[in-house]
């Protein structure tokens, strides 16, 4: 800004050393104002790239050993126990397979991880690189994921001889259960890891040397102000439609329990399958009465949701808010929410009813079972075999088994509001930050249900002697003191299971506030516990896997996402306002007003994804992300310093964009309110509609649009002054208003870039800025009472909370952002 100084000098030479000179034009005096050495910094550039390499080639590694030390445990016959040999019991373990499952269980999921995290490094480390090196790179990468995925398909699911048995014993695969589960999971995963890497690779290939080089963003008026949910993501709702298809039909076609057990074997007929077709003496299709009514369930909430939105009227209704008495919910609840709620509270009390009261199999089994051989009975026998008495405690036992299937349903429905590319979204419109609200509700909820699960099976035990037996048992559970269950060995990795989740739990509510990252990276021991729960609870797998499929496609698609290059175009640090402004391009990438995207500097950590709202209009030649500083020690803070201490290091990661603000163009009046930064996503949305009146292009059904914004900092006002004195030029359309609401004198707007001079900058304080709080229930008594006025408010609760009474009063539509992820 010192206009009697200039750049003069910036040399680069072959050793990477970069030299900058400030000449002053008055003096002639030159000073060096910069110079950085390049060479010193290449290492730490690509450490962590090399550092999610070696840990992917370790946690992957140490994964290939457990699967060498499991081997074919699981299809073994016990020879331990010469009950359990007597009575035909498979998978009965010693340390070494336990161990090797231990490794299995945690050291390839944390492989997955460091993979991912290594394929967006790659990507993004790529675009400085050669066409050709970016091409092989990413190939091999996919040829290895292509590898694992093949060596998964023929040395552990063995499709091939799935349906083939002993010739010696009927009830007894060829296959063994384990290896066939374990498979199956490390194919479901690299088989979209490989399809991404090729992607990636192909991207490379046919993009330019410098992929952000020839970023140029044009505006474009002729796309929608909102979107349609159906119209823009059909192809993603019939996808989900052919997945439940999928799923439910796997249900039937496969075995129901992953272990091939009792009336779960392919050949045998189940007296307790609904649907039930034999195909040949070795295969029966069975389709039992939760997965039915489970799968039918998720079929009519997708079809009622979809059904919403071809009727403008009914999608009106079902975002109508009505009060609700309760502090937890101040701003009330919509009617399609509402329906929603009650549709999965219906599904809960059937379950409960099912299995404790309509799917007999559970008290029959508390009852007395024959089969034992004479050789290992404790109890009178009759004939060849005994019968083993009825449990004592069979209360106990029943629901404990009950509140474990009620977990795996709760499980079910957990996973899926926490993709950022949601199903919720796609069907309903409700974005991933509206819906993670209930994901919290169901992690309680399943964290409480598997508590009473596991408290009730030990109060049990505390009652029968077998206690200490039952908690450290490998292959000897002990169901009832003479109901040996050999096969179960999941009992201590549950425990430790449930013990990392209690931990996860706890710092979701206490610390997720206080130290996000703590809370962000603990929770991937979610992925543990639903692996040991699939292994575990033998029929979860046909709940959940629908679910965790889903989870998977929204993490390539971020894969994807994270790995596209980003030029970072400009940054700076506005002390007055205290607002970092990152300007950047992306290649293909495309947002509507008021969306959001998570961004990572990898110069402060490439761990870190944080969501900023995109505060540029979607028709601007550039992205724009303005950051308030959030106090000392936080990430926002050490952006601010980063840019002004060492720009030459700051690059930007973009995943996004994300968020769906209502279909306001649909609204006659737009009612904007805003408190501090609270801004950026109105601001989007006031400067799209600003750029369209200029420009001479329809802004949907809006005829006025009303802007209220607070501030406690007057240089913010200055921060988005361009479109904002823009926009107070055509009073005919849009009405400004802002407040200052600190004591003390206005003062000046700040030093932020390309600031207004400074007759027009009086100008607008005369005409625009008032002191003091807003009227809002004023301000909405000028608007017209209905449906077709749109509130929509971004700032602190108290003001979202007073805008929602206002809303109420007036039966505006009503939208608020949201900050708590």
């Amino acid at each position: 800004r010192n206009r009697g100084s200039s750049i003069h000098n910036c040399g680069c030479n072959r050793t990477n050393k970069i030299d900058i000179e400030l000449t002053d034009t008055m003096s002639g005096e030159t000073s060096l104002l910069l110079s950085f050495d390049d060479t010193k910094h290449r290492y730490s550039k690509n450490v962590y790239l090399w550092q999610s390499l070696a840990l992917t080639i370790i946690f992957l590694g140490g994964g290939g050993i457990g699967l060498a030390l499991l081997g074919r445990a699981f299809s073994a016959l016990c020879s331990a126990y010469p009950c359990a040999a007597d009575y035909s019991y498979q998978g009965c373990f010693d340390a070494a397979p336990m161990v090797g499952v231990y490794m299995i269980t945690f050291l390839i999921p944390m492989g997955v991880m460091t993979l991912a995290a290594f394929i967006i490094e790659l990507s993004q480390k790529a675009s400085r690189w050669s066409r050709q090196t970016r091409v092989i790179s990413l190939s091999a990468t996919g040829v290895f994921c292509f590898i694992i995925t093949v060596l998964s398909w023929v040395y552990m699911l063995k499709p091939a001889t799935v349906y083939d048995y002993d010739d010696d014993q009927d009830t007894t695969l060829e296959n063994d259960a384990l290896l066939v589960l374990i498979g199956g999971f490390i194919m479901l995963t690299f088989t979209p890891f490989t399809l991404v890497c090729f992607y990636l690779a192909v991207w490379h290939y046919s993009s330019p040397a410098r992929p952000t080089a020839l970023v140029i963003k044009k505006p474009d008026f002729t796309e929608p102000l909102t979107a349609s949910s159906f119209r823009d993501n059909w192809k993603h709702i019939v996808g989900l439609f052919v997945l439940l298809l999928l799923c439910a039909i796997a249900t039937g076609t496969f075995s129901s329990v992953w272990n091939y057990s009792a009336h779960s074997y392919f050949m045998a007929e189940s007296p307790y399958a609904v649907i039930q077709v034999k195909a040949n003496y070795r295969f029966y299709f069975k389709m039992y009465q939760d997965g039915i009514v489970f799968f039918v369930f998720l079929a009519v909430v997708i079809l009622l949701g979809v059904a919403v939105h071809f009727n403008k009227g009914l999608q009106r209704l079902m975002h109508t808010r009505f009060k609700v008495n309760s502090t937890y919910i101040p701003t009330g609840m919509a009617y399609g929410e509402t329906g929603l709620l009650l549709m999965f509270a219906g599904l809960v009390a059937y379950w409960l009813w099912f299995w404790r009261w309509g799917y007999d199999r559970i008290e029959n089994e508390s009852g007395e079972l024959p089969g034992y051989p004479n050789s290992c009975c404790n109890n009178a026998t009759v004939g060849n075999d005994c019968t083993l008495p009825k449990d004592k405690n069979a209360l106990l036992q029943i629901w404990a088994r009950v509140m474990g299937h009620m977990t795996t349903l709760f499980m079910s429905f957990l996973i899926l509001p926490v993709a950022r590319n949601s199903v919720w979204e796609y069907v309903f419109g409700i974005p991933f930050e509206r819906a993670i609200k209930y994901h919290r509700v169901l992690g309680v909820a399943v964290w409480t249900l598997v508590t009473v699960h596991m408290l009730l099976w030990m109060i049990k035990w505390v009652i029968e002697g077998t206690l200490a037996n039952n908690v450290a048992t490998l292959d000897y559970l002990q169901i009832t003191p003479t109901n040996i269950h050999y096969d179960n060995f999941t009992i201590m990795l549950t425990e430790l299971a449930w013990l990392l989740l209690t931990i996860m739990v706890g710092l979701s509510l206490w610390c997720r506030r206080s130290n996000y990252e703590l809370f962000y990276y603990t929770h991937y021991i979610g992925i543990f516990f639903f692996i040991v729960a699939i292994v575990h609870a033998w029929s979860f797998w046909y709940y959940a896997i629908g679910g965790l499929m889903l989870w998977l496609y929204d993490r390539c698609l971020r894969i994807v996402s994270g790995a596209t290059p980003v030029e970072l175009k400009r940054a700076y640090y506005d002390h007055d306002a205290g607002v970092t402004v990152l300007e950047w391009a992306k290649p293909g990438f495309k947002h509507k007003a008021g969306q959001y995207a998570w961004i990572a500097v990898p110069c402060l950590s490439h761990l870190e994804w944080h969501p900023f709202t995109i505060s540029s209009h979607p028709s601007n030649n550039v992205d724009t992300f303005h950051i308030k500083v959030m106090g000392p020690n936080t990430w926002t803070e050490r952006l601010a310093q980063a840019v002004e201490q060492r720009p030459q290091e700051v690059t930007l990661r973009v995943d996004g964009p994300y968020g769906r603000p209502l279909y306001f163009d649909q609204c006659r009046h737009l009612f904007l309110v805003a408190g501090g930064i609270g801004i950026t996503p109105l601001y989007s949305i006031l400067s799209e509609l600003c750029a369209r009146r200029m420009a001479g292009q329809l802004t949907g059904n809006i005829q006025k649009v009303t802007l209220v914004w607070c501030v406690r900092q007057p240089a913010l006002f200055h921060t988005f002054s361009q479109m904002l004195m823009a926009s107070a030029r055509m009073s005919d359309f849009f009405d400004i208003k802002l407040h200052y609401t600190s004591s003390g004198e206005i003062g000046a707007f700040g030093s932020a870039p390309e600031e207004a001079n400074e007759q027009q900058r009086l100008e607008f304080i005369t005409a625009c800025v008032q002191l003091g709080r807003p009227d809002l229930y004023n301000l909405a008594s000028s608007l017209p009472a209905n449906r077709d006025t749109m509130m929509m408010v971004c700032g602190p609760e108290a003001m979202i909370n007073a805008a929602s009474d206002v809303a109420f009063e007036y039966d505006f539509s009503f939208h608020h952002e949201v900050f708590h992820f």
